[in-house]
């Protein structure tokens, strides 16, 4: 009996652990070209670089120089991830904050995925979020998934 209450107070504990991923997607008027064309001078305007940008295969990814966060004591890297597939965009952006120790090297990391909650500040996510739903032509929708 004990083992089976350990057993299921572990199993909660380790369902109950993980990430929550918000995906932003909509359908899309603008040809991936002209999508990501805009999108770049969006994401360029907000500090970010652009990584890979293929629009045949519908992919840009974008990410921000490391910063360092004084209130977590972490570097700082935001990313904006576009995929498009048959006229429609799942969009992600997150935060990932790093934590190193005096060497360099890893101690811990967590990351932060944003959706319309997003405080009004946070103008690198609002200002590509509506330039995406402007240049589609459709409103935005979110999916919330869990992952480990």
């Amino acid at each position: 009996m004990k083992i089976s209450i350990l057993f299921l107070a572990l199993f909660m504990l380790l369902t109950s652990c993980g990430t929550t991923v918000w995906q932003l997607q909509t359908e899309c008027n603008a040809t991936t070209e002209d999508l990501f064309r805009k999108i770049s001078v969006i994401l360029m305007q907000e500090n970010f670089i652009i990584k890979a940008n293929d629009p045949k295969s519908g992919y840009l990814q974008a990410e921000t120089a490391p910063s360092y966060n004084i209130w977590l004591g972490t570097n700082e890297i935001r990313y904006w991830q576009f995929q498009v597939i048959d006229n429609k965009v799942v969009a992600q952006a997150k935060v990932v904050n790093v934590q190193q120790n005096l060497f360099g090297a890893t101690t811990g990391s967590s990351e932060h995925y944003f959706n319309d909650d997003a405080h009004s500040d946070w103008t690198w996510y609002w200002n590509v979020r509506n330039e995406l739903e402007k240049l589609c032509g459709h409103k935005i929708i979110f999916v919330k998934k869990k992952v480990n």
